[in-house]
């Protein structure tokens, strides 16, 4: 019978997730060393608080800031959240793009700005916005499927790629027979530099946590638009990164990304 030692990495008789919670766990001794570097990070003025996507400023955008489910307002949160499920099967009709509109307004979207900053629909660490929601349309009604980018501050797509096959879903995830049917995929990126500069290499948990507020957001938002999602944690880290590379995607801020979620959504087929 395997052990846990024996399924996961070791090093010097520690599993690699244990070695890396105790170096990044605080406690009431190491708390001033943490705080130090936090305060000498802000002071550099090299944290920039958020992404600007100007590199972007060639490619084709798309406004969907005032798209938008009209039903979404008489939706009961309570009646999201009991009848949340993971919808592992999909029957391929196309999702309304008013519909694909609230999901990403609601769950990723910058809401309103104050005194300069930005202040988001999901926590963020330090106001540090460092995700990126990569979104892959096949069957969205009025949009051409590809790969896009979300830009989270103006509440718009940015045409990445043009058109996308199912069959390449194989290339960037182990968990395909979950993507089959599915009218979009949105993968969660984050750029680990500015966010672990800061809060050293404890920054890497909040990305992880920001991820799965943002996750957890979309799922409940679909739900609330009658549109089925499912997590996967089968994506292929380097091999989606490869796959943005080869469709000429070369943004520098790939260099420090990583990849931390995919999440399908589709029609119901139940």
């Amino acid at each position: 019978m395997n052990s846990l030692k024996n399924s996961c990495i070791n090093y010097d008789g520690k599993t690699l997730h244990e070695i890396f919670h105790e170096n990044t766990a605080l406690s009431k001794e190491n708390i001033g060393v943490f705080s130090h570097y936090i305060g000498t990070a802000m002071e550099s003025g090299n944290v920039k608080m958020i992404k600007d996507y100007k590199n972007f400023s060639n490619y084709e955008r798309i406004d969907i800031s005032n798209y938008c489910n009209r039903g979404i307002d008489e939706v009961k949160l309570v009646d999201v959240l009991l009848n949340r499920r993971s919808c592992r099967s999909f029957n391929g009709d196309s999702i309304p793009f008013n519909d694909f509109a609230t999901i990403l307004k609601y769950s990723c979207c910058a809401s309103y700005k104050k005194d300069g900053f930005y202040f988001f629909t999901y926590p963020i660490s330090g106001g540090i916005d460092s995700l990126y929601f990569i979104i892959i349309v096949n069957n969205v009604e009025g949009l051409d499927s590809g790969i896009y980018i979300f830009n989270s501050i103006d509440c718009e797509l940015i045409l990445l790629s043009q058109g996308f096959e199912y069959t390449e879903y194989e290339k960037i995830t182990a968990s395909f027979s979950l993507s089959e049917n599915s009218c979009f995929s949105i993968h969660i990126m984050a750029n680990t530099e500015i966010k672990c500069f800061k809060y050293q290499d404890r920054g890497y948990r909040f990305l992880n946590l920001e991820a799965g507020h943002v996750a957890q957001s979309l799922c409940l938002v679909a739900e609330g638009v009658e549109v089925g999602s499912v997590a996967s944690g089968g994506f292929l880290d380097l091999d989606f990164l490869d796959f943005l590379k080869s469709r000429n995607i070369k943004d520098s801020f790939f260099d420090n990304g990583i990849l931390l979620y995919e999440i399908f959504f589709g029609k119901y087929d139940f």
